[in-house]
């Protein structure tokens, strides 16, 4: 016993680092979906859009980017997905340079498994700069500001948007971003229209939003990556979200398992050393 210990007290430490590699790396390349228990704001967040009858149009603003992508994205895919494959139109729009090539990616990538029609069942509207004062104006002047879409065409002869003048005309409003996104759309957007609204945000901006998920203003939240795999697991597809938390899980369970080992090996050799030593 007292020679396995030896052993494992002194173990390489490119063996330790390769095994948490392995732990964190396998799980990202094949997921192996770990048991989940899905918070009741992705649930909610999931059967707003699960309960739109096709047809409904869904407003999607976003501002993911490089920074947040990590947690943000697997949540516009997810919902994404999910939206397609219920027959629900999105108008995607964006408050950020940086969120037009991951719009795009997610409407190309899954054009052909789920069969929708760019202009039809989905359409991407041009970057405005201004931050705040562009969601002001989609809440106030949505056909003002928007005639022409991210490839300079015309929204007037577009399918999906017929019947639209204003916000007030879509049937939800999906908000994806960091720090600000969520606090511009609740101000200019939901509260002026009673829109129900869903709100995807970093795991970190999770304890403000909740309050306004408490008082009804959000009908749901999709918090971090954990919420993209919560989402994921609800619509049976899993994804970036479900590998990611696979690999953080397992990964953790392993490094608490090696430090677990590494104590009471210490611990056994230094009692076996006192009992020599008396």
């Amino acid at each position: 016993m007292t020679q396995f210990l030896r052993k494992l007290d002194d173990i390489d430490d490119r063996i330790i680092h390769v095994i948490i590699g392995l732990s964190v790396l396998l799980p990202l390349i094949r997921p192996i979906q770990l048991p989940l228990s899905p918070s009741d704001m992705s649930m909610d967040a999931f059967e707003a859009i699960n309960s739109m009858p096709p047809g409904s149009r869904m407003f999607l603003i976003t501002e993911v980017e490089p920074t947040t992508a990590a947690e943000l994205f697997p949540q516009l895919v997810a919902v994404h997905r999910h939206a397609m494959s219920k027959g629900v139109r999105v108008i995607y729009a964006c408050t950020s340079p940086g969120s037009p090539p991951f719009l795009t990616g997610v409407v190309n990538d899954w054009q052909e498994k789920y069969s929708y029609e760019y202009g039809k069942d989905v359409v991407i509207l041009p970057f405005r700069a201004g931050g705040e004062s562009v969601v002001v104006q989609i809440g106030q002047n949505f056909g003002g500001l928007y005639d022409q879409d991210y490839r300079g065409d015309s929204l007037a002869g577009m399918e999906i948007m017929q019947g639209i003048s204003d916000i007030e005309d879509v049937d939800l409003v999906v908000s994806i971003g960091g720090a600000e996104l969520y606090r511009w759309v609740v101000r200019h957007i939901q509260a002026p229209t009673g829109l129900p609204t869903i709100v995807g945000c970093t795991a970190v901006m999770t304890t403000f939003v909740v309050p306004f998920y408490s008082s009804g203003q959000f009908v749901g939240i999709i918090s971090g990556l954990g919420g993209a795999a919560d989402y994921e697991y609800l619509a049976g597809v899993p994804g970036a979200g479900t590998s990611g938390m696979d690999a953080q899980s397992l990964g953790h369970m392993v490094l608490l398992i090696l430090v677990a080992l590494g104590n009471i090996s210490a611990f056994l050799l230094k009692r076996d050393s006192n009992n020599k030593g008396n």
